[in-house]
């Protein structure tokens, strides 16, 4: 079966919307931030949130935060890594043009890139309802 078909496809139209909202949404503040903190914090939500969209669809049904752990998890700190490195290491800064983050603007990154897998998760969460039903 393709992994993208006609019970596939609303899913990940689904997941592309949100994932581009709220990838948008510092710049809700960007009055507040400033230009180059809300596209580093977009920036941020975006890679953030496409690691948390792989822990999520690693399984199709099952939820995301379902065992085995380490191993798995462990792979996702090197794109996280990375990901941080990007925004805050000058030499990154400099091909990126992205700028440092505040504690604040990398705890608002972290909790606004878990508004994908949240979605995700309770879509997950109704397709196993409906089938325990059936």
């Amino acid at each position: 079966m393709p992994i993208l078909n006609r019970r596939t496809a609303p899913r990940w139209l689904l997941f592309g919307l949100v994932q581009s909202i709220v990838s948008l949404l510092p710049f809700a503040w960007v009055d507040m931030l400033g230009v180059p903190a809300a596209q580093s914090m977009t920036f941020g939500v975006l890679a953030i949130s496409t690691i948390f969209l792989a822990i999520s669809l690693r399984r199709d049904v099952i939820p995301g935060w379902e065992g085995p752990y380490l191993p798995y998890w462990l792979w996702m700190l090197v794109p996280a890594t990375l990901t941080v490195l990007a925004i805050e290491l000058p030499l990154f800064q400099r091909m990126l043009l992205t700028t440092s983050l505040t504690g604040s603007q990398w705890l608002a990154v972290w909790a606004i890139a878990l508004i994908v897998p949240v979605v995700m998760e309770i879509e997950k969460a109704i397709r196993r309802a409906r089938v325990s039903r059936a």
